[in-house]
This record gives structure tokens, sequence and C-alpha cells, in this order.
């Protein structure tokens, strides 16, 4: 973090942010401000805490079903971290360029920006899920020789390219509505897809429910790709309306 900080200083001043006078005087904290921030900043913040806490709540609940189970499971949600570094990198960017255009009142530029972003987002997770249907196996073999391991994780790394469309849009859409600032929204569907859908549906999957028996692991993994379809769709349905009222409203002043 320490390293962060100083990267953080060294490019400010060597770079063009330096003429933004960021460190020529220090002011007084302004209420006001921050009180815009703390409204439009919990809401973010909550929708990554909502998010962190449903995989990590799996992970946990994987835990009962045994070794080969949470191995397998490691293995996977591990492989499918490293493609959802690139999705995430993009909503991170689609924030601050939708959010850019925003404040210029330029939502025609904003709108396009938010189709461009998702459209690169999908066609990356095509990408990462035909890696990883065509090459599950020999990725698995990396981390372990465990015949049990290998095959329960070769069938859940094909779920998880299944699901990269879902997480990749997710994930952007996500990154565009933060940048027409909205927040609360977005945090509301990311609780209900994950925590009211999916969560329940994994663990009546894995667990059992009534007269059907669980089928283990990949019950928790039909929920994720529940979770994450729904998740998908309801924020894709919420950033269309967003752009689309803002773009009329925009044309109407003009």
């Amino acid at each position: 973090m320490w390293l962060q900080l100083f990267g953080a200083i060294v490019a400010v001043k060597v770079t063009r942010a330096s003429k933004s006078g960021i460190f020529s005087g220090i002011e007084w904290p302004n209420l006001s401000v921050l009180s815009r921030l703390i409204r439009l900043g919990l809401p973010m913040g909550g929708t990554i805490f909502i998010e962190v806490a449903f995989f990590s709540g799996v992970t946990l609940f994987i835990g009962r079903l045994g070794v080969e189970a949470i191995a397998a499971h490691q293995i996977a949600m591990s492989v499918g971290s490293i493609g959802f570094m690139i999705p995430l990198a993009l909503s991170l960017a689609t924030t601050i360029r939708v959010g850019a255009s925003v404040g210029a009142a330029n939502f025609r530029v904003a709108s396009r920006t938010v189709i461009v972003s998702i459209g690169i987002s999908l066609l990356v997770g095509i990408c990462i899920a035909l890696i990883l249907f065509v090459g599950r196996d020999y990725i698995v073999a990396l981390y372990s020789d465990d015949v049990g391991v290998l095959e329960l994780a070769s069938l859940l790394l094909l779920m998880c390219a299944f699901f990269q469309l879902f997480d990749a849009s997710q994930v952007t859409a996500i990154g565009s509505l933060r940048g027409f600032k909205d927040a609360m929204v977005p945090m509301c569907l990311v609780t209900l897809s994950y925590w009211l859908i999916g969560m329940p549906l994994g663990a009546s999957l894995a667990y059992g429910i009534g007269p059907f028996e669980g089928v283990g692991v990949v019950g928790f993994w039909w929920g994720l790709v529940v979770g994450l379809a729904c998740a998908s769709t309801m924020l894709l349905v919420r950033v269309r309306w967003i752009a689309k009222n803002a773009s009329r409203k925009q044309f109407q002043e003009t």
C-alpha cells in the first residue's frame, strides 16, 4: 500500500496531472462535498462488499462438502478470477470515461462509451470462455495430480466458462452505472441476485432439500451461474434505461 501511494505521487508529479495543482495548497474539508461523496460512495462500497461476501460465503459453505470439493472449487475460482481481471479493468475505465462525459453533459458520448465497453467485455468473456472450455484439463493439471480433484475441477471450470459472459457484462454494467452516479439501485439488484436467488438456490442444490438429494459442490456453482445471470440481466436493463433517458434529456435540451 505504501508503494502504491508513492507510485501515485510520482505519477501526479511527472504527468500532466501536475497541472491540476493538487499539492499547491490544503483546504478545510467541505462538508457538503463530503456528504455527496459519502452518499455515492457507500452504496458503491456496499455493492463490492455484497459481491465479495457472496463468493466468500459460497467457499465457506463448500468447506462442509469435503476436501476434494473445496480443492476443486478453489482451483476453479482462482482460474476464473484471473480471467475476471480484464473485465474488471474495463469496468473501472468505463466508470472514468462515462463519469467524465456525464460531467461535461455529453450524454451521447457516455452512452456510446457504455455500448463499446460492454461489447468489449462480452468479447473478452467469449475468449476467456473458449480458453477454459478447450484447455480446462491442462489448466487443472497445473494445480494437482489427485484424480478426484482433477475430474471435479475440470467440471467446475466448464461451468466457470459458462458464466464468463454474465460475469464480464455485469461488472462492466456496474462500472457504467457508477459513471452515471447510479449506485443505490445496482446495490439492491446485486443483493437480490446473489443473496436472495443465487445463495438459496446453490445451498438447496448442494445440500438437498426435502426429498431431493444434494449434488454437492456443483449445486453451489449452479447458484453462482444463476446469480450472475440474474445480476447481469437486471444491471444491463438498468444501464440501458439510464443511458437512454440521459440521451433523451440532452436531445430535448438541445
